[in-house]
């Protein structure tokens, strides 16, 4: 079982996009029409505000049809929670972005892993923990634990601290890339007059 088949319970639910890297100009402005909301049944006989919500939903749906992959997949999970596909997009992207670095280091002694199969359970380890904002809450031993990556701890931080310093980077990088996105998109509907 994968981390992405995991139900998160309310607790974890709660601090899903929590982390200070996704406080995100602009993405509570993108989420309001875009999660559920309770119907609101009134009175029949005043007009209808379906075509405007619609269009507010078309609004933003757009904004996040026009960023680039990364960011798009990226800002539709702090939007619209865990999604499978969204979460693979930004992980592989993240995995190929330190998978060039790991290239060019050497791999300690009796490691099990390849390159590949690394900079994938790292790129997992670094999203995973910053979307579930933990951590925190886990040593570098229960990091490696958790995400099955078997080198030992001391030997990780000697040698692979720069790379998760880089996907974590390479993830802020994405996040600042979402906020200029909306505030482009905003500052367009503004001159159109439609915001």
């Amino acid at each position: 079982m994968s981390m992405t088949d995991i139900n998160p319970t309310n607790q974890q639910a709660c601090k899903f996009g929590t982390h200070p890297m996704f406080d995100i100009d602009g993405l509570d402005w993108l989420g309001q029409y875009l999660t559920a909301t309770p119907a609101k049944f009134g009175d029949f006989n005043t007009p209808s505000k379906g075509d405007s919500d619609y269009s507010a939903w078309q609004e933003r749906c757009a904004c996040i049809g026009m960023m680039d992959t990364p960011a798009r997949a990226l800002c539709s999970l702090l939007v619209w929670g865990m999604d499978k596909a969204n979460y693979e997009t930004v992980r592989d992207y993240l995995a190929g972005v330190v998978l060039t670095e790991l290239k060019k280091a050497p791999l300690p002694k009796n490691c099990p892993h390849d390159r590949q199969t690394l900079s994938h359970k790292m790129a997992h380890m670094v999203l995973m923990l910053h979307l579930q904002n933990m951590w925190d809450l886990c040593t570098v031993k229960g990091r490696l634990y958790f995400f099955s990556i078997d080198i030992h701890e001391k030997t990780y931080t000697n040698q692979f601290t720069k790379h998760q310093r880089l996907l974590i980077d390479t993830l802020q990088e994405l996040a600042w890339e979402i906020g200029m996105a909306i505030g482009k998109y905003r500052n367009e509907l503004k001159d159109k007059e439609i915001l």
